[in-house]
């Protein structure tokens, strides 16, 4: 029997070209694996056209709205707490910034003095195919959408990952420089400092801080999806590779860290819908970024508090 990964691989462009598919993935436990396929709307003719099984694995449809990016979702939404969105020194992880030319996201968290957060946040989602942004850039907290003003310049554009308008995308993650080291903390707030690094598991129980909804905690139901993402009313890209949650988040929340109960780092916000999250892996966070211009070394520790917490290949492009 093929492996169920291999299975769902050579399946999803079928299953892509059904209207309404939004993702494919994998849920349950071996021996009671299953391919799961998310759709927007669960119908008569979805239902019709989705097989009942694939390889000898059981197909689970599951509804969940189209996939969005976050913070490109109108309109962006009032903080539950308002204090996210207000101007914060030294600013913490769960708080409100952004590039110059974007509304708003999360400021995800301080890796080895460095901020955090998506593409589509820090760095005016940029693509390969049409760059919206440049290293040295602006990037202010809190963002434009909160009132943030060129006088809130927190940090500059250090480096993003390109999305893919034509290919597979693994992660939307860019990292901003702070103009100053004591402008920013390592602490998130509601949940305080990440202790380590996780592999994301199935029906984990995890918990994220963001500039919209907080705190929030959730479960994962999926470590393999490819899914469609709308990023503005005409441009949809695919992922793979992602975490999916319970929801969690909403417009925003962009940017947010995703952590275990233990606040250890396993993914990071980007994507959703009214019924779901999306996260992509941290691992794949921290071995795709450039981090361009620096001249790093192809292993570097990743400083967390002053202590080591793992070492990651760092491509060059």
């Amino acid at each position: 029997m093929v492996e169920i990964l291999e299975a769902k691989q050579l399946t999803e462009q079928a299953l892509f070209a059904i209207p309404g598919v939004q993702g494919v993935g994998v849920g349950g436990y071996s021996p009671k694996e299953r391919i799961r396929v998310y759709v927007d709307v669960l119908t008569p003719e979805v239902e019709a056209r989705v097989p009942r099984t694939i390889a000898g694995y059981s197909v689970e449809l599951v509804e969940s709205g189209r996939f969005k990016a976050l913070s490109l979702m109108a309109p962006l939404k009032l903080a539950t707490e308002p204090s996210r969105t207000s101007r914060l020194r030294p600013a913490p992880g769960g708080c409100s910034i952004a590039h110059y030319l974007v509304t708003a996201g999360t400021l995800g968290g301080v890796i080895n003095g460095l901020i955090l957060s998506n593409n589509h946040i820090l760095a005016n989602s940029s693509t390969f195919e049409a760059p919206a942004a440049s290293a040295g850039d602006p990037i202010l907290q809190p963002g434009p959408a909160d009132s943030g003003t060129m006088d809130d310049q927190i940090a500059t554009l250090q480096s993003y990952v390109p999305l893919s308008m034509t290919g597979l995308n693994l992660v939307d993650v860019a990292w901003a420089r702070p103009l100053s080291p004591d402008l920013v903390s390592e602490e998130i707030l509601g949940l305080g400092y990440i202790q380590g690094v996780a592999e994301p598991a199935l029906n984990m129980q995890v918990q994220k801080s963001g500039r919209t909804t907080a705190v929030t905690t959730g479960s994962i139901i999926d470590v393999n999806a490819t899914v469609t993402v709308e990023y503005g009313s005409s441009i949809t890209l695919k992922f793979t590779d992602q975490v999916v949650t319970s929801y969690v988040a909403d417009a925003g929340d962009s940017g947010s860290l995703g952590l275990d109960m233990n606040n250890n780092l396993w993914g990071l916000l980007f994507a959703g819908s009214n019924e779901l999250s999306l996260f992509n892996k941290v691992g794949n966070v921290f071995a795709s970024t450039p981090f361009a211009p620096l001249a790093i070394p192809a292993m570097i520790p990743l400083f967390i508090g002053g202590v080591v917490i793992s070492h990651y290949v760092f491509g060059v492009p």
